[in-house]
């Protein structure tokens, strides 16, 4: 999951931003904000030579347009081309246009702030159903922003079972369900897993948590 920089963080002495003595790739979160208002532009901070800008349309329309974006330095725009040129085929030609276009018409705005309140309300409901289902059983990590959420075992949970059992039994039940482990190289995130709401109706929700909490402690 990304999180914002703090405010102390983007602001430096002489009001150059601490955050960017590197690069930083900010991501499609900020598009899906449900707390607090819209997080300033960090690119603005910057003299425009430290940020990079990385976004994708499979979250905000739909996965099979498969039609991604950076927003980078000029200076650095020539070599990106080139760059991308060696990957792989480029996205279809006859899909851009239009994208374009539903962009300047407005549409993409008008259906990104729909789209907004939408999740919003399934990110509320699966907070909600979660903390009443679990209780103490489970810590919920959430950004206000973003498809996903991070629960972390505790209590009756902790050490109770390993990820991958969990992961499995919650699959046999219909749920699609990660283990935060199973993104790591190094680190142990063991007790940690991925629940997404971007796809799954609101009114389903708390019978789908109450599906998941039979899946933790492998009741029937």
């Amino acid at each position: 999951m990304r999180g914002e920089i703090a405010a102390t963080r983007r602001g430096g002495r002489g009001g150059v931003p601490k955050a960017l003595s590197r690069w930083r790739f900010p991501y499609y979160d900020s598009e899906f904000r449900y707390a607090g208002s819209p997080i300033s532009a960090l690119q603005g901070l910057d003299s425009g030579t430290r940020v990079i800008y990385i976004g994708t349309f499979s979250k905000t329309l739909f996965p099979a347009l498969r039609i991604g974006y950076l927003v980078v330095p000029k200076h650095l725009a020539r070599d990106f081309v080139a760059a991308r040129s060696t990957f792989d085929i480029q996205p279809p030609i006859s899909d851009q246009p239009v994208l374009a276009k539903f962009i300047a018409d407005g549409h993409f705005a008008s259906h990104t702030r729909r789209m907004r309140g939408i999740y919003e309300k399934r990110h509320h409901t699966l907070v909600a159903s979660l903390k009443t289902t679990f209780g103490n059983d489970l810590s919920i990590s959430s950004t206000g922003a973003g498809l996903h959420l991070i629960v972390t075992t505790h209590g009756r949970l902790l050490g109770r079972n390993d990820d991958r059992s969990v992961v499995e039994r919650a699959t046999k039940r219909g749920l699609i369900l990660h283990a935060v482990s199973g993104y790591c190289v190094k680190q142990n995130r063991s007790g940690e897993f991925l629940v997404g709401f971007g796809t799954v109706n609101e009114a389903t929700i708390p019978r789908a948590v109450s599906t998941l909490h039979r899946a933790f402690f492998d009741e029937r």
